[in-house]
């Protein structure tokens, strides 16, 4: 859809829209936005913020497509490291990584955030402004040419994915919340949720674990 010129607007089963935020996204400068996470905790390290999978907006041209392939293809080299089945989260995340966020900051919804001046630029998983970035791998020359892509990381109060709902309600514009429950932190688990089962070594037990005991289960 993206290489046809189509933008697009993905979200988990388990979003739910509280109000209209198509037009808001669409009039934000960035080619591709991205809910705010806090794992995996390698490009945390690295930039402050991680991207959520499960909620983002992509404007439809060749470049964004291209872009999202490389995650796909970064997020299948983790599945196989790890044995984890969330190659998306992993994808996005470590390639939007490779960015290089600005050095201004304001905190309203269509501005940057999180940069420092004369550096490479930090955000977090809970701030509450859009924390823009230039994606220019080395070797692209797309500085030169002027067409490098945009990336931008949503705000937390506005699209939450963790934290206390009484608290967020009042701003959010979803609801994607989970039980704060870091899949690199395992085991942990929460009532009628699937507690995480660690990362998979052997395709042959993944198969057994992620098949066959779901059967009872559903």
């Amino acid at each position: 859809m993206l290489a046809a010129g189509i933008d697009v607007l993905l979200c988990d089963a388990t979003v739910v829209l509280l109000r209209p935020v198509v037009a808001e996204l669409a009039a934000i400068p960035a080619d591709l936005l991205v809910q705010r996470d806090a794992w995996p905790e390698d490009p945390v390290r690295k930039v402050g913020v991680a991207a959520n999978a499960g909620f983002y907006y992509a404007h439809g041209t060749a470049a964004v497509s291209e872009f999202v392939l490389s995650a796909v293809r970064r997020g299948l080299i983790e599945f196989y490291l790890r044995w984890n089945n969330i190659g998306d989260q992993y994808g996005l995340s470590f390639v939007m990584a490779d960015a290089k966020m600005d050095a201004k900051a304001d905190g309203g919804a269509g501005g940057a955030g999180g940069g420092r001046k004369g550096g490479r630029g930090r955000s977090s998983p809970t701030a509450n402004e859009t924390t823009l970035a230039t994606f220019h791998p080395s070797g692209s020359h797309c500085k030169q040419r002027g067409n490098c892509l945009r990336l931008g990381w949503l705000p937390y109060d506005r699209f939450p994915r963790t934290g206390s709902w009484d608290g967020l309600q009042p701003s959010a514009a979803i609801y994607h919340l989970t039980h704060g429950c870091m899949q690199e932190a395992a085991p942990c688990s929460v009532p009628g949720s699937r507690p995480f089962r660690g990362h998979r070594q052997r395709q042959d037990r993944y198969e057994k674990v992620d098949f066959d005991d779901m059967r009872p289960e559903l």
